[in-house]
């Protein structure tokens, strides 16, 4: 089982667990606290039984501040999270 999760707002959580990625890019990371840092009202949590083709090829490090610190990170742009991503979620959580 894997899980990524993306600190946003409860709108764009709703479109996302809907699978629906309206932004051009988004940005992923499996640590949760990680992405409560950049919440503004939610933290959308996605599971998966696989990972998509090439999920890992999205792969990256955020270089953040202080604050944020350094780490893994996912930019998945929207066609591939709406073409492919999607499909592959098992569950949806807004935390």
């Amino acid at each position: 089982m894997y899980k990524f999760y993306r600190g946003t707002t409860v709108g764009e959580a709703t479109e996302l667990s809907n699978d629906q990625q309206f932004r051009s890019v988004t940005h992923w990371t499996d640590v949760k606290d990680r992405a409560r840092q950049y919440s503004k009202g939610a933290v959308l949590e996605i599971v998966f039984d696989e990972l998509p083709p090439h999920f890992n090829k999205h792969r990256g490090t955020c270089h953040g501040d202080r604050t944020h610190g350094t780490f893994y990170e996912w930019v998945l742009p929207a066609d591939y999270f709406n073409e492919t991503v999607s499909c592959f979620i098992e569950e949806t959580h807004i935390v």
